[in-house]
């Protein structure tokens, strides 16, 4: 069974962030934000992550076609519909994308197994990560998922 963790950033300390991912024997990190350059939350950018990630021996893999198109993202935030019908759009729109990019054809040459989906949002619930997750899970049968959260 391949275990594929998925996190976000958001509302962690880097202590805890790092810790989850060392505590479950996290070999790989794959960043699947559109931008990861700048945050917020300082250890979460592109060259900060990567330093501490080497320190805990982890991998690191920008996978920016995995993200949702800005378009997208902008779908979500604005509008006057409920959150829940901008949500169905959102997860429609974004499977769509990810069909488009033949996203299954890229993860075929990576180990998922103890490799962990990254992004923002604290909760998988309303997020791309778990969206992926579950897609992936699909095409690899034996995937198990773990969110933290």
């Amino acid at each position: 069974m391949i275990k594929l963790y998925t996190i976000g950033f958001e509302n962690k300390s880097a202590d805890e962030f790092f810790s989850l991912l060392k505590k479950a024997g996290v070999k790989s990190l794959i960043d699947i934000r559109l931008k990861n350059t700048n945050s917020k939350y300082g250890y979460a950018s592109k060259k900060e992550l990567y330093k501490c990630l080497a320190y805990y021996k982890i991998d690191y893999k920008h996978k920016i076609e995995c993200a949702p198109s800005i378009e997208i993202f902008e779908n979500i935030k604005r509008g006057n519909a409920p959150f829940s019908v901008r949500w169905e759009k959102y997860e429609t729109d974004y499977i769509d994308l990810i069909k488009q990019r033949d996203i299954i054809d890229i993860f075929k040459d990576i180990n998922l197994n103890n490799a962990c989906l990254m992004c923002y949002e604290d909760k998988p619930k309303y997020c791309h990560r778990r969206l992926l997750a579950e897609y992936l899970q699909k095409y690899f049968t034996d995937i198990e998922i773990v969110h933290f959260s």
